[in-house]
């Protein structure tokens, strides 16, 4: 989702007056639930808000391989991951990267076991 004017919230448009917008979209599709997510240019700040509502403490973007490392608090590991990794799932498929969900803490390890390498 993205607006070309400054002065329009273009998520809050597209949700409507208490959410009607999109609560006509969510019966249209029997109950489907629907995430709209803000377009950003930055492919790391795309990814971010992909992943809303989870908190992305830092992301590694490897642009060679088209992935991102994306590093959570382990207490909000599960929710980034999603059930059965259907919000990794879901966020690679919008954004065309290839997401890896980790603890900041292994990712940190990972850098830590790159550097050593190198």
């Amino acid at each position: 989702m993205k607006s070309n004017d400054k002065r329009i919230d273009p998520v809050g448009a597209c949700v409507g007056m208490r959410g009607a917008r999109v609560q006509a979209i969510t019966n249209e599709l029997g109950g489907e639930r629907v995430d709209i997510v803000l377009w950003d240019d930055n492919p790391a700040q795309f990814v971010i808000n992909a992943m809303a509502p989870a908190d992305v403490n830092s992301i590694i973007v490897d642009e060679d391989n088209h992935s991102m490392d994306i590093a959570v608090d382990a207490a909000n590991l599960a929710q980034a991951i999603g059930r059965n990794g259907q919000n990794v799932r879901l966020a690679t498929q919008l954004t065309g990267w290839s997401l890896n969900v980790m603890t900041t803490e292994e990712l940190n390890e990972n850098i830590k076991q790159k550097i050593i390498k190198h």
